[in-house]
């Protein structure tokens, strides 16, 4: 969210997205950020806080939509299973985030969830006030392009209906047509004011960072599709009535079909599971209501539904061991060089291997990131060819592709320092995965960058700490080393 508030400024500051925000999603990603940067401008609040009230917003308005469009759908009693739904609404968009909250792929769930309800309305033929439909359209359109592998579940609602029900005829529903002048409008946008990220950006993105696969993700797929398998049996297992087992078994299958993306993506993050895990738990939710209906009165059903899926999600969201606040931030090492060597208004640059403090450093301390990328993204193939031996895989690139990219990105780290002048550099010395790797002598092999560096800056000191006092709820590597080198500007 750092990284998204603070390109969005850029972007509305009127700079390219090659030269000042080289993102490696497409443009959406960040213009959905505009309005947080907007508002923080004219309240002067923290960025965190307007981020906060902006999701919210979100939140509040898929709940009320979501909760309209429930009122029509058939098959679903008026009571309980309605407030089960929109109380594991409530539940998954708010406890399963937690500290993703607002992040990408929630906002891209909060809008497809009343796209999907209107979908299945419009299989039944059934219309809803035609605000609501509309609101919904515009909405679940707009978030559903902010990651576009995400339109796969409407995708396969409208071919659904293409087989069923419609035919050709398909293409006339208010979905098909949303989603279609959408992706249209969203083409020419790109095309228009953002050519260079498809022109610079895209191409390197895919061989570069979206190569990069996690293969802890395999894992989570695994065990919650096995616990969702066993979940969707119980429904033929326990007999549930007809409308029940249609309900979870649409819920399921759209959690299923969500498994796509998170693959797709292949990094594993938290941020990424959060689609899936909505409407996973709102399968378990169902299946333990439908469980228990016949044995107490509905309302003790609903209870136990909701408790226990309030501890589910307590047990897969909790943090082990605490996560850091605002003011634990601050106090931390490298807050502290910017507090020494770059007291704010400044420009710094952090020569890391993780993306998250560069900005949050800048967000906490009123600086400037000073580098147009949200992480050095696309070191690890590059490295990867030049240390071979490490235990990090073999590099897909042959000689003549590294040349041109190291090349290529060395340059823009160097034009960036010349340009942006920052006050302190800030290099790590000892990658975890590349020991031997010299991050410096890396980019100085670009003449541009060795110029401006040797010219321009001077070596102060060393600090050492354990990194992992940035990532307490990161409890599988407690012990992550970290020497950084200081430069300051002459």
């Amino acid at each position: 969210l750092a990284i998204l508030t603070g390109f969005a400024a850029r972007m509305l500051d009127g700079h390219k997205f090659s030269e000042m925000y080289y993102e490696t999603n497409p443009p959406l990603s960040i213009i959905i950020y505009a309005p947080v940067v907007l508002f923080q401008s004219i309240s002067g609040w923290p960025i965190y806080i307007v981020n906060i009230l902006y999701t919210s917003f979100w939140v509040m308005a898929s709940f009320i939509a979501s909760a309209q469009l429930l009122k029509h759908v058939q098959g679903i009693e008026a009571g309980y299973t309605r407030h089960l739904l929109l109380a594991g609404f409530i539940l998954t968009q708010i406890g399963i985030p937690a500290h993703e909250f607002g992040d990408r792929d929630h906002l891209a769930v909060l809008g497809l969830i009343p796209f999907t309800l209107l979908q299945i309305l419009i299989f039944q033929d059934q219309k809803p006030h035609v605000l609501v439909q509309y609101g919904v359209l515009i909405f679940g359109t707009l978030a559903i392009l902010i990651k576009p592998h995400y339109g796969l579940v409407p995708a396969l609602f409208i071919a659904h209906r293409f087989f069923r029900k419609d035919g050709f005829a398909v293409i006339k529903g208010s979905d098909f047509l949303a989603l279609a002048i959408g992706v249209m409008l969203y083409v020419m946008i790109v095309l228009t004011l953002f050519g260079d990220y498809v022109s610079v950006v895209l191409a390197d993105s895919v061989s570069l960072y979206a190569s990069q696969r996690n293969p802890e993700l395999w894992k989570d797929v695994l065990v919650y599709g096995i616990l969702l398998v066993v979940m969707l049996a119980l429904v033929d297992i326990l007999k549930f009535d007809k409308s029940a087992a249609r309900l979870t078994y649409i819920c399921g299958f759209i959690a299923a079909v969500l498994f796509i993306p998170y693959i797709v993506q292949g990094k594993g993050l938290t941020y990424h599971r959060i689609p899936f895990w909505a409407f996973w738990h709102m399968t378990f939710m169902l299946c333990v209501y439908y469980a228990l209906y016949p044995y107490i009165k509905s309302k003790g059903a609903f209870l136990v539904s909701v408790t226990a899926c309030i501890a589910i999600i307590g047990l897969t969201r909790m943090p082990v061991s605490g996560v850091l606040t605002h003011d634990d931030f601050r106090s931390l090492p490298l807050s502290a060089v910017l507090e020494k060597d770059c007291p704010a208004p400044c420009s710094f640059l952090l020569l890391d291997d993780n993306a998250s403090n560069m900005h949050r450093l800048a967000a906490y301390h009123e600086a400037f990131h000073a580098s147009r990328f949200t992480s050095m993204w696309f070191l690890p193939e590059l490295i990867k060819f030049e240390m071979p031996e490490t235990e990090m895989g073999t590099s897909s690139l042959d000689q003549q592709e590294y040349e041109r990219l190291k090349s290529k990105y060395s340059a823009m780290v160097g034009e960036d320092l010349a340009r942006m002048k920052p006050a302190v550099i800030i290099a790590l010395d000892t990658m975890d995965a590349y020991p031997d790797f010299d991050m410096i002598g890396f980019f100085k092999d670009d003449p541009a960058f060795a110029s401006e560096f040797e010219t321009h800056y001077i070596f102060d000191r060393k600090i050492d700490f354990n990194r992992s006092i940035y990532f307490p709820e990161m409890t599988q590597n407690p012990n992550l080393p970290g020497m950084y080198s200081i430069y300051l500007r002459k």
